[in-house]
């Protein structure tokens, strides 16, 4: 399945807000700004960097940070040039698909990793692949925080139905079409690209990637932040 995000024309339209999928964007957002506070990165990677909006806060918020930032969309980076050239010299971009090894043009190691609404993008196996290469470039101590999309259980699928139809309505969007069903709303997910996994399952990969600790920290529906911590070095 190709990356629908390398589409030019998709990616010179996109906008961060003002849609159903995205009302917990900002309180999202909020969760991973309070993580990367306990750790004050000095060195950031973030993986499907997108429009760059996000690193535009968050070297604002580390004013003493660099930030290597990567994406497969040629479109999606020519946009978030433009929103960090007034960090030049704090800023690396590279168009690489998370898929393809990338590492040896990010250098590393960083204190910080971040992918948001990236890795769902990514087949299960992939997903797994991508956890290993991560903890490889993080210092010890380091931390991994994905705020991304996760698998909905299907028994459950009915309730959170109910639940995106309340914050849609919230934010005045239309509700669910009658009738969806859990089958029909996963087919649409891959035909837009999306792959999302369970968060448990996620969890587990984490912690056979060599994360000493992984655990979710805000979920809402099917969005979650969850995050992984390396082992700190050992004490001479």
């Amino acid at each position: 399945m190709g990356n629908p995000w390398t589409d030019p024309e998709k990616a010179r339209n996109w906008e961060p807000t003002g849609k159903p999928g995205q009302v917990h964007r900002e309180h999202a957002l909020g969760v991973v700004f309070a993580l990367l506070d306990v750790h004050a990165p000095r060195r950031i990677l973030d993986l499907g960097c997108g429009i760059g909006d996000v690193d535009a806060r968050l070297l604002e918020r580390f004013p003493d940070a660099t930030l290597v930032g990567i994406d497969a969309s040629a479109g999606m980076l020519e946009r978030a040039a433009e929103a960090l050239a007034p960090y030049e010299g704090r800023v690396t971009l590279r168009c690489k698909d998370l898929d393809e090894s990338w590492e040896s043009e990010v250098g590393g190691p960083f204190d910080a990793v971040l992918a948001s609404q990236a890795v769902h993008h990514l087949e299960d196996v992939s997903k797994q692949a991508l956890f290993w290469r991560v903890h490889a470039l993080l210092v010890p101590g380091g931390i991994f925080i994905l705020n991304d999309r996760v698998q909905v259980e299907p028994a459950f699928f009915p309730h959170h139905v109910a639940l995106w139809n309340r914050d849609r309505a919230e934010h005045g969007f239309e509700p669910c079409p009658a009738g969806v069903t859990h089958e029909t709303w996963t087919a649409r997910e891959r035909e837009g690209g999306d792959l999302p996994d369970r968060l448990g399952d996620q969890l587990y990969w984490l912690r056979e990637a060599g994360f000493a600790v992984a655990d979710a920290l805000w979920r809402q529906g099917n969005q979650a932040v969850f995050a992984a911590l390396k082992a700190p070095a050992e004490s001479a």
